[in-house]
């Protein structure tokens, strides 16, 4: 088992002591010879044994500190170079001095290793940085991630350049064949310049808006010598505002096929004609001789007509109804017999009389008052004067 460093030291000691007592006792020896007369002699073998020993313990001292230098440093060739070098180091091996100075040489020789290993690092710092291939390879992935990106956000914004071009160009032509088809109708017409400017206002915005709150609603009036054109207007204004939808075919409801029906039967059979053909892509009805249908039955065109909870907003509701001066104009101060009534009485005189019209003919107690203000205000948001 090697020595440790303390009992080394140890040993070395001792034998200093041990040659320290050897000369204290020759120079007795010789202080004894003096005293006896001064016939001592020096005695020259005693300077070579002392050198001797001392070589021999340097000698043994040298060899044990090899061990334990070699043992702590792992068998180092390094240390054992210095070691070994450090014997042509110094003055005489003999003197105790040399061996203190020689012992820091041999306790600082894994320092050594250590500052050459720290001077190896720090060259290592200094040399010129270069990017490790894990560093290379997510740049690159980063560049081609970067590099699809852009050219996902050029196509999307380029789809939605045409696409939104392609409406532009689909909407302004509906809108330019309704205007040319309702300018021609105007054209070959001698009815009332409000009428127009109605139905345009009406169904204009309709058309250009994909996403219309509502559907559009017209509604047509005339006198029962004017019926045939008021009819054949109306179909032709469906017509143009059809031009917007896959399925051209207006949906027609007849009010005199349902006058003798109950109110109930009549209700369902009418929902059941609108909304089969709105599921089939038609996109206008027309509802003639509304006066016609039992009162009960009208209420059906709450839910056609709502606001905004419409079932089907991108479509027209057109009504025509007949009318004839009655009991409804007490005073015969909306419509005169044979006189067109002027636009800005167009709205009362329907008001007027759907609500005589409707309270008069219920027998069931439903259409009262309110029930029938609250449809007036959904079906007739646009009323027109047909001579």
């Amino acid at each position: 088992m090697p020595k440790t460093r303390n009992q080394t030291k140890k040993s070395k000691e001792e034998q200093k002591a041990n040659l320290s007592e050897d000369v204290e006792s020759e120079g007795n020896n010789q202080d004894e010879h003096s005293t006896d007369g001064g016939n001592w002699q020096p005695d020259d073998s005693l300077p070579n044994e002392l050198e001797g020993a001392e070589n021999a313990d340097v000698s043994e001292m040298r060899d044990k500190e090899n061990e334990l230098t070699l043992n702590n440093s792992g068998g180092s060739d390094h240390g054992s170079e210095d070691l070994n070098g450090s014997d042509t180091t110094g003055a005489t091996l003999g003197s105790p001095q040399i061996i203190l100075r020689q012992r820091p040489k041999i306790e600082t020789t894994g320092e050594s290793d250590g500052e050459a290993t720290g001077e190896s690092f720090n060259n290592k710092e200094k040399s010129p940085d270069r990017p490790p291939l894990k560093s290379k390879a997510k740049l690159s992935l980063i560049k081609q991630f970067l590099i699809i990106l852009t050219g996902i956000l050029a196509i999307f914004f380029f789809y939605t350049i045409v696409m939104q071009v392609g409406t532009e160009q689909h909407e302004e032509t509906v809108l330019e064949k309704f205007t040319t088809r309702i300018e021609g109708l105007r054209s070959q017409s001698t009815q009332d310049k409000k009428l127009w400017r109605i139905v345009r206002s009406s169904m204009k915005e309709h058309i250009i808006d994909d996403n219309p709150s509502q559907p559009s609603v017209l509604m047509l009036l005339s006198t029962k010598e004017s019926a045939e054109s008021r009819e054949e207007l109306a179909k032709q204004i469906a017509e143009a505002y059809s031009i917007r939808c896959q399925n051209s075919d207006v949906i027609t409801v007849r009010g005199s096929e349902y006058a003798g029906m109950n109110h109930d039967e009549a209700k369902e059979k009418v929902d059941d004609v609108i909304t089969s053909g709105f599921l089939a892509n038609s996109c206008a009805v027309v509802i003639s001789n509304f006066e016609k249908l039992p009162p009960a039955t009208t209420k059906v065109f709450y839910q056609f007509c709502e606001n905004d909870l419409a079932p089907f907003k991108k479509v027209a509701v057109i009504f025509t109804l007949e009318i004839e001066p009655g009991e409804w104009d007490p005073n015969g101060t909306l419509l005169t017999p044979g006189v067109p009534p002027e636009p800005r009485l167009w709205d009362s005189i329907a008001d007027a009389y759907l609500y005589h019209s409707l309270e008069t003919r219920d027998d069931t107690g439903i259409m009262k008052k309110d029930m029938i203000g609250g449809l007036l205000s959904r079906i007739t948001p646009g009323v027109v004067w047909v001579k």
